[in-house]
């Protein structure tokens, strides 16, 4: 199978999305997700569109969540951004006079090289370099307030420590990654192996 459709939109690719939040502590959930990925994305002919929110409400919390692991198994060289940043993102770069800076982007993947004019980090860079544009009237910069810090939920742990969690039982911090909302823990559980944690979601006890 593959190849069905001329156009092909995946949605949600964030980690904690695609891939979803319980399949991040499981290497075998992480790989059955990784393989629908694949089916997703080989079922495009022509182009791929992959789309992320810079923004996303879960649990009446919104959340930044990391771009999806996924991205990075599709080769730079095939891929056409598109867009660099959200709608959010423009306003608050119109209201701060152009100072603020975003990496959100939004990816359309062309399997055809020839549809291309200019390699795709060409134009990235260009797109880089031109100023943000939206048809939203700006907002006075005095009239935005910025969100409330996340709490540092990686402070509460060190590597070398020793953990309980509810499901895996007792283990060892091997390794801390991301800040805030968006901090993992590597654990080795022994006998279980390692599982990768999201430390404002996880059951995990400093011992």
């Amino acid at each position: 199978k593959g190849l069905e459709f001329p156009v092909v939109f995946l949605t949600g690719l964030e980690d904690g999305t695609f891939p979803h939040l319980r399949s991040m502590g499981s290497m075998d959930e992480l790989a059955e997700e990784r393989r629908l990925a694949y089916v997703g994305i080989t079922r495009a002919r022509e182009r791929l569109y992959l789309t992320r929110a810079a923004m996303r409400s879960a649990w009446g919390t919104s959340n930044a969540l990391p771009e999806s692991r996924f991205m990075s198994d599709i080769p730079d060289e095939v891929i056409d951004w598109q867009r660099r940043e959200s709608a959010t993102d423009a306003l608050r770069q119109s209201a701060w006079g152009g100072s603020f800076t975003s990496t959100w982007a939004s990816p359309v993947v062309r399997w055809k090289s020839e549809t291309t004019s200019a390699p795709p980090q060409k134009k990235y860079r260009e797109a880089a370099k031109e100023p943000a544009r939206s048809s939203a009237k700006p907002h006075p910069a005095s009239s935005y307030a910025p969100p409330p810090a996340a709490p540092a939920y990686e402070s509460q742990f060190s590597i070398g420590d020793r953990v309980s969690h509810d499901s895996y039982g007792l283990g060892k911090v091997v390794a801390l990654e991301g800040a805030g909302h968006n901090a993992v823990a590597r654990v080795d559980f022994g006998t279980t192996g390692t599982k990768r944690l999201v430390l404002r979601f996880a059951p995990l006890t400093k011992l």
